[in-house]
């Protein structure tokens, strides 16, 4: 992914934007719109470095995510089971 598609996703460059467009729940976006926004982009090469470090560091959060989501899910599927078998008499509560 190339810097453009981060800062897409900026605070800087949608806060821009939103300033410009009109609309209540879907904004309208023109290309007049589109040419009033600063950007301010570094050479191709620095883009490229900069996008595979986030894409790395990105990766890396995404998988930590999906395994904390594991984690939670397992221990959701324990608790139900804990409740289950108390409540069936499974396991005897003192």
């Amino acid at each position: 992914m190339y810097v453009s598609a981060y800062l897409f996703r900026s605070n800087v460059w949608r806060s821009q934007i939103r300033c410009r467009v009109s609309g209540i729940k879907v904004y309208s976006i023109t290309q007049g719109i589109m040419s009033q926004v600063n950007i301010l982009l570094p050479p191709m090469s620095e883009q490229k470095e900069i996008s595979t470090y986030l894409d790395t560091k990105c990766s890396k959060i995404d998988h930590i995510i999906a395994t904390q989501k594991k984690k939670i899910a397992y221990l959701q599927e324990l608790k139900q089971s804990l409740i289950t078998n108390v409540v069936t008499g499974k396991i005897k509560v003192s």
